[in-house]
């Protein structure tokens, strides 16, 4: 074989090396056109220290191919860490396969990882097998190092993106557990008026579940005055920006039941300050109110018994003072008219008062 025959081989080889990204398929493409390139007729690439290796991949012997990623024990013949042509049908009679073979040509690419090809016969290859092949196991080496520092690599970030998407997940998980806990109607429309999101209680006020909410607007559910007015309070948020409160009589759609509400509806922004949308939070104060105006009437009513109850305590001192004048006028005639007058303890028989 000329020099530009075997530069021709040469570049294949180093193109073949050059094109692939995956670890298995550079392994799998370079023993492949390998094989092809010097006549044998088989070839394994195997892994690891010592005398045992895991196989990593075998073509052209159907019994080796079998053995792929398990435990190789390989002759001491293959071991040596340089490019050698074996010539030692007994040693590789030691492998696990029935096919005897004669000759392997070993190709080390590191100290752990070796290409190994095999042949029944001595190899008709006109290509120096021993002295031109090392240029490229360099790059190999190089080239495979890279490719399992990027599936490394790949495999932190699917990882990584695996845990972000369960955490993620979890975060939505705990959001619409809380959403449907809350006893409050809950929602959020985007800056248009579009619901993004609301829980189970607001549903019910528009007579259907969450999922049906959400991308359609008040028009969609409610006439056109009571989404105007829905409108107008969202639009009255975003202008104050801060949140504001009113109470609303509010009709649910699901059983027409009808409460008071107080509803506070806040503007929602990102951390550069972009308006995201409005939050609203209606709480029913039906009940409250309630209490509150039975409470006040009861005020109402207790302040006029007291009024009443000072009115008469105000008579009955009146009438009091009244009795007592008209008897110290009494005891003044009869003083005058000469009428003894005297008090007696009916118990001790002691005088209490004499004139």
């Amino acid at each position: 074989m000329n020099r530009e025959q075997i530069l021709a081989v040469l570049y294949d080889l180093s193109l073949t090396i050059s094109s692939e990204h995956d670890s298995t398929r550079l392994l799998q493409r370079t023993l492949q056109r390998l094989l092809f390139h010097t006549g044998f007729p088989a070839g394994m690439v195997v892994e690891g220290a010592g005398g045992e290796r895991q196989l990593l991949l075998a073509i052209g012997d159907w019994e080796l191919a079998e053995l792929r990623n398990r435990p190789l024990a390989l002759p001491p013949a293959l071991l040596e860490p340089r490019v050698r042509l074996v010539a030692d049908p007994a040693a590789l009679r030691a492998l696990p396969t029935r096919t005897t073979y004669s000759h392997a040509l070993c190709l080390p690419v590191s100290a752990s990882l070796s290409l190994v090809l095999l042949a029944s016969g001595k190899p008709e290859s006109s290509l120096p097998l021993t002295e031109v092949f090392q240029p490229l196991l360099d790059k190999l080496r190089k080239t495979l190092l890279l490719c399992r520092e990027a599936e490394a690599a790949r495999v932190q970030l699917e990882g990584d993106l695996a845990q972000a998407l369960a955490d993620a997940e979890r975060e939505r998980a705990f959001l619409r557990t809380l959403l449907a806990t809350i006893p409050d109607l809950v929602w959020v429309k985007d800056p248009e008026g579009v619901y993004l999101a609301c829980n189970p209680r607001f549903g019910r006020f528009l007579g259907t579940v969450p999922a049906s909410i959400v991308g359609r607007r008040d028009t969609d559910f409610v006439d056109a005055e009571l989404a105007a007015s829905f409108r107008e309070k969202d639009q009255a948020a975003i202008a104050a920006g801060r949140p504001t409160i009113n109470e609303e009589w509010l009709t649910f759609a699901d059983d027409q039941s009808r409460g008071l509400f107080e509803t506070i509806k806040s503007p929602m922004r990102d951390a550069s300050g972009k308006l995201l949308g409005v939050l609203g939070i209606a709480r029913e104060i039906t009940a409250f109110r309630e209490t509150e105006d039975a409470l006040r009437a009861s005020e109402v009513e207790l302040s006029q018994y007291r009024n009443e109850l000072e009115m008469l305590v105000e008579e009955r001192t009146r009438d009091l003072a009244e009795a007592i004048d008209r008897l110290g006028e009494t005891e003044f005639a009869m003083a005058q008219a000469g009428i003894a007058i005297h008090k007696v303890d009916a118990a001790s028989g002691r005088f209490l008062y004499v004139n």
